[in-house]
C-alpha cells in the first residue's frame, strides 16, 4: 500500500485535463466509451459564430425523456470543460452541446452522446475518513492511492473521485506502484513490468514489450525520457556447508525502445558477508533468502546519484551516476565493515529515501 500525496496550486489530475482540453481536437468523452474518472472532460467541435456553449448531460434511463434526468446544464465561452459535480461512479449519462451565438439566439443541439462510469464499491467508496485537524494549514492537492494493486485518487475529504480496478483485463495483481508523470499521465508497476498508461487506462508504453526482467519496487521516467526500474536478480551463494538463493536486486536503465543502456547490481558492489540475520536463521537449507529488497533508486540529478534502498540491509546507498562507483553507505554496520556511517541512527528496514532541497534526507523507518 502506497500513499503519494501531491502538494500543488492546483489540483494536478484536473491541471493535466485542463492541458488536454486547451489542445483537443473532437470529442470527449467519446461515445460509448467507459470513464474512470468522475471528474470529467468534456470536449466538442468549435462552430465559428459561436460566443459560448451549452452542455447538457443526463442519466441514461432509457427512453425517459432528457430533461427528466438532467444532473449537468453549463454554458463555458469555450468548447472545452471539466465538470466536477453531479456525475458518479456507476452511473450511465447522454450528453449533447449547442452553440450560443453573440445575441444570445442558440443553435440547435448536437446529436446525443452516451458515455458510463466504472463500478466502485461501497466499502471502497466511503473507506476514508480523514480527521483533518487543521484545514487552514492544509495544501491543496489530492492524494495518489494504490491500496491492493487498485489505482485511486481521492480529495482532502476522502472523496473518492478517480478508481481503477486492481484486476482487470491484462492485469494479474493490478498496479503495485503508481506516480503521476508532469503531463498527467502515470507510470506504474504491474505483471513485473513497468507501463505508462493515461487516465482512460490506455497503455502508451510497456517495458514488457521488451524485456521480461521483473520490476519489483521501483520505477520512474528521467528528464532525457529514458526509464529507471527496479528489478530482480538471484544467485546461489555458498554459506559455510550450504548454498542459498539469494534474491538481490538490479537497477537498470531502459530507453523507450527497449534498450538497456546502464545497470547497477548489488551481487557486483554488495558483499553477501552482509545479510538480515533473523531472515537467514528462518531461511532453509538449500532455500531462498530475500537478501536486499530494494524499495527504491532514487535518482538526484543535481547530483548526478542515485539513493538505492536495499531494506533488508537496513542500508541506504548513496552511487555516482553514470560511473556506479558507491559514495557512501549509511545504516546498520555488517560483517563486512563495508558501512561508512549511520550506525547510531539504528533505522530497520527502511522505506523510500529521498533526497530533500537542503540537503537533508527523508525515509520512513
Amino acid at each position: 500500500m502506497k500513499f503519494i500525496t501531491i502538494l500543488a496550486l492546483l489540483v494536478v489530475v484536473l491541471t493535466a485535463l485542463a492541458r488536454i482540453s486547451m489542445a483537443v481536437q473532437g470529442l470527449h468523452p467519446a461515445d460509448d466509451s467507459q470513464l474512470y474518472c468522475k471528474y470529467v472532460l468534456f470536449a466538442w467541435d468549435q462552430h465559428p459564430q459561436a460566443a459560448s456553449y451549452q452542455l447538457q448531460v443526463a442519466v441514461d434511463e432509457g427512453g425517459h425523456p432528457f430533461q427528466d434526468h438532467l444532473v449537468v446544464d453549463h454554458f463555458d465561452p469555450t468548447n472545452a470543460t471539466i465538470i466536477k459535480s453531479g456525475i458518479d461512479f456507476g452511473n450511465s449519462y447522454i450528453w449533447r452541446t449547442r452553440p450560443v451565438l453573440p445575441n444570445g439566439n442558440r443553435l440547435e443541439w448536437s446529436d446525443l452522446f452516451y458515455y458510463s462510469l466504472v463500478e466502485i464499491p461501497d466499502s471502497f467508496a466511503t473507506a476514508f475518513e480523514p480527521n483533518i485537524c487543521e484545514p487552514g494549514l492544509m495544501q491543496p492537492g489530492l492524494t495518489l492511492h494504490t491500496p491492493n494493486g487498485t489505482v485511486s485518487i481521492i480529495e482532502p475529504d476522502g472523496e473518492v473521485i478517480y478508481y481503477l480496478e486492481g484486476i482487470h483485463p491484462g492485469m494479474r495483481w493490478g498496479h503495485w506502484d503508481v506516480n503521476l508523470l508532469p503531463n498527467g499521465n502515470f507510470i506504474g508497476i504491474h505483471n513485473g513490468g513497468v507501463r505508462v498508461f493515461d487516465i482512460y487506462d490506455s497503455t502508451l508504453w510497456d517495458s514488457n514489450d521488451f524485456e521480461d526482467a521483473w520490476c519489483h519496487h521501483e520505477c520512474y521516467k528521467k528528464s532525457d525520457g529514458n526509464y529507471m526500474v527496479l528489478i530482480n536478480d538471484r544467485r546461489w551463494i555458498h554459506i559455510d556447508e550450504d548454498s542459498l538463493y539469494f534474491v538481490g536486486d538490479e537497477i537498470i536503465e531502459i530507453t523507450p525502445n527497449g534498450r538497456i543502456v546502464w545497470q547497477w547490481n548489488t551481487f557486483e558492489n554488495i558483499s553477501t558477508q552482509d545479510y538480515d540475520s533473523a531472515l537467514f536463521a528462518n531461511a532453509p537449507p538449500g532455500g531462498q533468502l530475500d537478501w536486499t529488497h530494494g524499495n527504491a533508486c532514487t535518482l538526484d540529478d543535481d547530483e548526478d546519484a542515485i539513493y538505492y534502498s536495499p531494506r533488508n540491509l537496513s542500508r541506504i546507498i548513496k552511487i555516482a551516476y553514470p560511473e556506479g562507483d558507491i559514495i557512501w553507505q549509511m545504516g546498520k554496520q555488517m560483517p563486512s565493515g563495508d558501512v561508512d556511517f549511520g550506525f547510531n541512527l539504528e533505522f530497520y528496514w527502511q522505506h523510500a529515501p529521498r533526497p530533500l532541497e537542503n540537503g537533508n534526507l527523508l525515509l520512513f523507518d
